[in-house]
C-alpha cells in the first residue's frame, strides 16, 4: 500500500466523525457552555486570519474569504432569532434551528468532497512530482469563511443574549421534615 492510498482511509473517518458531530451539534438542545464557545470563537477567528494571510498574494481568493464571512455572519444573526432558549435544572439550554445549521453543513461537505475528487483527479492525471500546495480556490475558501463566520456571530450572540446570561433556575428542593 502507498501513501496515497493509507492517506485517505486515515483521513475518511476523521472527516466523517467530525461531520457527525457538527450536525449533532445542531440537533435538539444545547447545553450552554460559554467556555467552550469563547475557545471555539478565538479559533475560528485565527482560523480566518490566517486564511486571510494565505491569501494576501491572489485578491479573488481574500474576497471570497471575506464575502463568505459576511454572508455567514448575517446568517448567525438570523439563526439567533429562530433560536429558543430554555432554563433547566442542570443549566441554561439553546435550541438552534435545525435546518439552517444542518444545510450550511453539508454544503461545506459537498464541496470540500467535490475538491478532493478534483485534486485526486489531476494528481493522477497530472505530473507525478507534484511539489507544494494545491492552489487556493475562492469558491472553497468562501464556504470556509461562510461557516467561520456564521459560527462566530452565532455563537457571540448567544453568550450575549439575555437568556444565556441570567442564573439558572435554582433546582428545585422539597424543604418539608422527613416523615
Amino acid at each position: 500500500m502507498t501513501p496515497h492510498t493509507i492517506a485517505p482511509l486515515l483521513i475518511i473517518p476523521v472527516m466523517l466523525f467530525a461531520v457527525y458531530r457538527r450536525v449533532r451539534r445542531n440537533i435538539g438542545a444545547q447545553k450552554l457552555r460559554p467556555r467552550a464557545m469563547k475557545f471555539r470563537i478565538g479559533l475560528l477567528g485565527l482560523a480566518l486570519l490566517l486564511l486571510l494571510a494565505l491569501a494576501t498574494q491572489n485578491l479573488r481568493v481574500a474576497e471570497a474569504v471575506i464575502a463568505g464571512a459576511v454572508l455567514g455572519v448575517a446568517l448567525g444573526l438570523f439563526n439567533l432569532r429562530l433560536t429558543k432558549f430554555s432554563t433547566r435544572v442542570d443549566g441554561i439550554y439553546y435550541t438552534p434551528n435545525v435546518f439552517l445549521g444542518v444545510a450550511l453543513s453539508v454544503l461545506l461537505l459537498s464541496r470540500l468532497v467535490y475538491r478532493a475528487m478534483v485534486l485526486r483527479q489531476d494528481a493522477m492525471t497530472g505530473p507525478v512530482a507534484n511539489s507544494g500546495l494545491p492552489p487556493l480556490n475562492p469558491l472553497t475558501l468562501s464556504m470556509v469563511g461562510l461557516l467561520a463566520g456564521y459560527y462566530i456571530a452565532y455563537y457571540v450572540g448567544i453568550l450575549r443574549h439575555p437568556a444565556s446570561t441570567s442564573n439558572p433556575a435554582p433546582p428545585l428542593v422539597d424543604n418539608l421534615p422527613p416523615p
